[in-house]
């Protein structure tokens, strides 16, 4: 709406305008003026209503209504309405372009190309319209993303063969090489798909704007999860160990699960579960007795049985 005022009250200047906030060019603050107005309308409205009792109600209501928005309108414009905005000059903000070169882009969707295949010919076809908009006011950078953000001359020179993606990450890094200048926005092209040994949650800066543009097919969101974990045992040395495992699903209904105690590779527990449910929560019970008196890690996994 903001923006519609601005366009409107500048016409083609507007394109170099960022508007920030509505306003009054009073002493007053803007909450006193609307407090004002508002004030003043419900007494005009209040003042009238009495003076116009003899009329029908229809009638009375509408000439209320024109006399009550002519003294609103004219103490509108008295406290000098005003759209406060933000002069900018080209190339004097950045938008920096974050294009996902992990090997999750080779997968290929229902279409017959892959993601990357997409993402490459899509932006291709689209690329004049939208950056050429984009640099009439700011500056336009491009990174290719995976376990770093690294500069990018052209989309046609994405391999889509980084083993990590760090996606929060990479949009973190960028913001602080472009640190010193005003980045207006950072566009993240991906299929959402993190690959990070360690994904990192980085706090942004206040006040820069991340768009996502999704690549590749929508797909029901599947997905399995040790939920929590409980360990029983007696002091004594040849009793089992009982291992209470929560699990969750969500969209594999009809398929095995199988739940695993492990040390390093070796299994030394497991038991399957069959999901009958869209969204289902079990406990797995796994019972065992260790084969050796001494401090055993155990590790307790799940997994899809045909995954």
């Amino acid at each position: 709406m903001l923006e519609r005022l601005t366009a409107w009250l500048a016409g083609n200047a507007a394109e170099d305008l960022v508007p920030r906030q509505f306003g009054f060019n009073t002493p007053l603050p803007t909450g006193v003026c609307i407090a004002l107005l508002v004030g003043v309308g419900a007494l005009t409205a209040a003042w009238y209503w009495r003076r116009l009792a003899l009329l029908k109600t229809p009638r009375r209501i509408a000439l209320v209504a024109l006399r009550t928005a002519f003294v609103v309108l004219l103490l509108f414009l008295a406290l000098d309405p005003a759209v406060i905005a933000q002069h900018v000059r080209p190339g004097e903000q950045f938008v920096a372009l974050l294009f996902d070169d992990s090997l999750s882009m080779r997968i290929v969707d229902g279409q017959g190309r892959s993601r990357g295949e997409q993402l490459v010919e899509e932006y291709a076809t689209a690329k004049e319209a939208f950056e050429d908009r984009l640099k009439r006011r700011h500056q336009v950078v491009r990174y290719a993303v995976g376990e770093d953000a690294d500069p990018l001359r052209d989309v046609a020179e994405l391999r889509f063969d980084r083993k990590q993606s760090d996606l929060a990450g990479n949009v973190a890094q960028v913001v602080r090489d472009l640190e010193g200048s005003t980045v207006s926005a950072v566009v993240l092209f991906s299929d959402g798909v993190q690959m990070a040994d360690d994904p990192a949650s980085p706090e942004l800066p206040e006040g820069v704007p991340v768009y996502t543009v999704g690549i590749g097919d929508a797909a029901a969101w599947n997905d399995i999860e040790v939920t929590g974990l409980r360990v029983q045992r007696t002091d004594f040395d040849r009793s089992p160990v009982v291992l209470t495992v929560g699990v969750r699903s969500v969209g594999l209904e009809g398929r095995d699960a199988i739940v695993e105690a492990r040390v390093g590779s070796r299994v030394v527990r497991s038991k399957t579960i069959r999901i009958t449910e869209p969204v289902e929560d079990h406990e797995v019970v796994l019972e065992f007795v260790p084969d050796r008196p001494e401090w055993i890690e155990y590790e307790a996994q799940v997994r899809v049985a045909d995954g």
